[in-house]
């Protein structure tokens, strides 16, 4: 036999609705009127719901102007973190979600120098990852939808183009021509004394060749970044992505390379 009911007043329903924070089935649970009811009673009443409602105004106020995060907007107005992330998109209020709280000064490591150790132990943690095929495909689809896009184009190669402007400016260095020493026999000699294989990461040119759509010979690295010094002591195989690598934090790559080449 069904429960008594309770009456449907405007206080009960915002007393269980916004207080107490219940769902539709909890409120029928404890008043006995069926889900219908429930809905018509809370639209008449305009207690429709305890969350706030997400509008621009809102959201531009909170994540603009009081750089509040999406979780802490979240918590303040009831909705699920991706609710929120999913509306300051939909209004363009963002695009990269990333924190307002915590980018930039805001941060609690802003300005802080990273240890030599830190940096070893984040590089070999991320030598260590890697990208499945669907996800190099995924990133692959996705940049090449973003060159396609010509204001994004025209952005990077600006920035590109900018040279002093860039943080891996080094006055032209990079315009600098090699040795005559430095061709192809001498890089064939390289590859072979190295066996095709990543003096870094160990990764070798056949299994690179497998896994990437860029088939592309290892990169020949002068260790102490002087072009004109050619000599095999100063030459060492490097695949692409440890490659980049090396061009930060110079000081420290320099040290890790002449021992692997000392060491034989």
């Amino acid at each position: 036999m069904r429960e008594k009911q309770s009456l449907l007043t405007k206080e009960l329903l915002y007393d269980l609705r916004v207080e107490q924070r219940k769902n539709i089935d909890e409120i029928v649970a404890q008043t006995g009127w069926g889900h219908g009811t429930i809905w018509r009673a809370l639209e008449k009443f305009g207690v429709l719901s305890w969350k706030t409602r997400l509008t621009e105004d809102l959201l531009r106020q909170k994540y603009m102007v009081e750089k509040k995060s999406t979780e802490k907007i979240a918590e303040e107005t009831g909705w699920e973190k991706h609710a929120v992330a999913r509306r300051i998109r939909k209004f363009g209020i963002a695009k990269n979600l990333r924190s307002a709280s915590t980018s930039g000064d805001r941060n609690g490591r802003y300005g802080k120098p990273v240890s030599q150790d830190t940096r070893r132990k984040i590089g070999e943690a991320n030598s260590k990852w890697k990208r499945s095929d669907a996800l190099k495909k995924k990133v692959a689809l996705a940049m090449k939808r973003h060159w396609e896009n010509p204001e994004f184009k025209q952005k990077m190669l600006e920035r590109a183009l900018s040279l002093d402007k860039n943080p891996n400016w080094r006055g032209g260095k990079s315009f600098e021509p090699y040795s005559p020493s430095f061709n192809a026999v001498t890089r064939r000699k390289v590859r072979e004394r190295d066996k095709d294989t990543c003096q870094i990461c160990g990764v070798k040119q056949d299994e690179w060749n497998g896994h990437n759509h860029w088939k592309a010979k290892f990169c020949v690295h002068h260790i102490n970044y002087n072009k004109s010094n050619s000599s095999m002591d100063n030459l060492i195989l490097l695949c692409h992505r440890c490659h980049d690598k090396v061009h930060y934090d110079r000081d420290y790559w320099r040290k890790i390379l002449e021992l692997k080449i000392i060491e034989g």
